[in-house]
């Protein structure tokens, strides 16, 4: 495994702990900034930006199905 994508509850922790070790332990991760929650939206935006510098490449839905070939 060299590549993950990132979905889950609660952004600002859970999430971005999940994706900053993935980042630190260089696998390619993507997070799916709207298969993410939180309940504060400025967190949610706080958390993409943060992950989205330094640990992986945020995408959206529509992105990985288009890269896996899925129409949705």
């Amino acid at each position: 495994i060299s590549t993950l994508v990132i979905c889950g509850v609660t952004s600002s922790m859970c999430v971005e702990s999940t994706v900053r070790d993935a980042g630190q332990r260089d696998y390619r991760t993507f997070v799916v900034a709207d298969a993410i929650g939180e309940l504060d939206q400025e967190r949610h935006d706080a958390a993409l930006v943060t992950m989205g510098y330094m640990f992986a490449h945020v995408v959206t839905v529509p992105d990985v199905l288009a890269d896996w070939g899925i129409r949705d």
